[in-house]
């Protein structure tokens, strides 16, 4: 028998094959189902509620700039009293001292240092107010979820197996995205 008589036969067992089959199936299904997921909680705070979500998300968006503009703010007078103090070196060390000068700049250097406290006080209360508003949110969302057509985290450890939560998220996705692509 020559050997190119058996160059078409496969070696490997059917079941190695549906298994390596199986796999990636799963592994599609599973992001396939973390995708639909993500879009369930975006909807679920939105749908039917859009005017309290705006709100909340409106108030986490301009707290999480705040903090971000104070955060700056403080950085940016953090280098100017770095620069003043090297100006208050250069003053002491010539000979006749300005005693007004190095006054006014010592003036700047505490009140650039107060506002730098004022940032470490603020900025993690802007962020922890950005963080409220999100969880808030999304408890609210979650109170009214299943009167929406939503399913709720409760809901969620109720499920006992991957294919039931998988169909679950596929139900809810299809719902809220029918004829969408129908339209384009």
């Amino acid at each position: 028998m020559s050997i190119s008589a058996i160059q078409n036969v496969s070696f490997a067992s059917k079941k190695s094959k549906q298994n390596v089959e199986n796999k990636e199936n799963k592994s599609d299904r599973y992001f396939k189902w973390v995708s639909q997921n993500q879009a369930n909680d975006a909807l679920k705070l939105s749908v039917g509620r859009e005017v309290e979500d705006g709100k909340y998300k409106a108030t986490s968006a301009f707290a999480a700039l705040g903090a971000w503009a104070v955060g700056a703010g403080a950085l940016f007078k953090g280098f100017k009293t770095l620069d003043l103090i090297k100006e208050a070196r250069l003053l002491s060390a010539q000979s006749v001292i300005d005693i007004g000068q190095l006054g006014k700049i010592d003036a700047q250097i505490m009140k650039n240092i107060k506002v730098t406290k004022a940032a470490i006080i603020a900025v993690p209360v802007l962020l922890a107010i950005a963080s409220l508003a999100n969880n808030l949110n999304a408890r609210k969302a979650e109170k009214t979820a299943n009167e929406r057509g939503f399913y709720t985290m409760n809901d969620r450890y109720k499920m006992k197996t991957t294919e039931e939560v998988y169909s679950k998220a596929n139900e809810v996705y299809e719902r809220f995205t029918a004829g969408q692509s129908a339209e384009k």
